[in-house]
């Protein structure tokens, strides 16, 4: 927070604009791509029997919904990644760490706070 300040305040000081923008992911976890989230780990070089393991991992999950006493039919998942998991940080830090790159002319500063 305090490199933010220092930033902010040094472009103020040189009448540089200055913009930001804060973004609640609370549901972005449900929103990662499993297709696109297993090519950044080959990026990363994560293969082999690795990359079969998070393939496994991320593929056969299922999900069903109970409402009432009615429970409908799983169906496999095709985004999102178990928030019980310890490795749901990590993964998507991986999967959104490229994000910034989409920007031009411009600097960007990520800062994660998770708050509970």
């Amino acid at each position: 927070m305090v490199y933010l300040t220092d930033y902010i305040l040094d472009h103020m000081d040189r009448q540089l604009i200055t913009g930001s923008a804060f973004i609640d992911l609370k549901k972005a976890f449900d929103l990662v791509d499993h297709e696109c989230l297993l090519f950044k780990l080959e990026h990363y070089g994560v293969r082999g029997s690795s990359l079969d393991w998070f393939r496994n991992y991320l593929t056969t999950r299922t999900q069903r919904v109970h409402f009432g006493i009615d429970l409908s039919h799983s169906r496999a998942t095709q985004f999102g990644i178990s928030q019980s998991s310890i490795l749901m940080p990590l993964l998507f830090v991986l999967y959104i760490n490229d994000l910034p790159l989409c920007l031009e002319n411009c600097s960007v500063i990520c800062m994660w706070m998770i708050l509970f």
